[in-house]
């Protein structure tokens, strides 16, 4: 990926992230969100002031550190320190969800999310995903395994049914290895 500055990389993620958060805005019913991967904090803030309910999942406690002090005044919110993977074992329904798939900004670059354990929990989502809902999910193909992650993610969404589901990406073209969105609304 060729940005010419470090400032145009930063403006260009704030660009995707404002996609993603944007896409949220659109569901019908905002009663229960989760936020997959909450890292730093930003989406769950967001959602948090949409949704009447926000569960955030990571499996580092820097992420979770992070998380609960940018939302400390949103009663709204229950950060946990356990895989996406068990979000159901504090909620049971959800209306949106988002993931934002790679590594902790500026930690650990091999602590990463995983494809497999990604598609697992999009499979219970569907078993839990009132009557209709969305779930976007952010994909980093700008390392390595972030682009072994993101082509198996998008294998997956590519074979869920159309009877139930719409799933559409969105990319730049231009810009090889660019983070980019897939956005599944489910309906029943």
């Amino acid at each position: 990926m060729v940005f010419y500055s470090e400032s145009d990389y930063n403006d260009y993620m704030k660009k995707i992230t404002t996609i993603a958060q944007e896409l949220l805005l659109e569901v019908n019913h905002k009663d229960i969100a989760v936020d997959f991967t909450c890292g730093n904090g930003n989406d769950t803030f967001f959602l948090g002031h949409q949704f009447k309910e926000v569960y955030a999942f990571d499996i580092q406690q820097q992420a979770i550190d992070n998380t609960e002090n940018m939302c400390r005044y949103l009663k709204n919110v229950y950060v946990h320190l356990d895989s996406h993977e068990h979000f159901d074992k504090y909620t049971r329904r959800l209306d949106a969800g988002i993931f934002n798939l790679g590594y902790l900004p500026q930690s650990d670059e091999t602590v990463t999310t995983n494809a497999d354990t990604v598609i697992t929990t999009l499979n219970k989502v569907w078993e839990r995903m009132n009557y209709e809902g969305r779930v976007v999910l952010v994909l980093y193909p700008g390392f390595e395994t972030g682009k072994r992650e993101a082509m198996k993610v998008e294998e997956y969404c590519s074979t869920l049914a159309s009877k139930h589901f719409d799933v559409m990406k969105h990319q730049l073209i231009n810009r090889k290895d660019a983070p980019y969105i897939i956005c599944i609304d489910y309906h029943r």
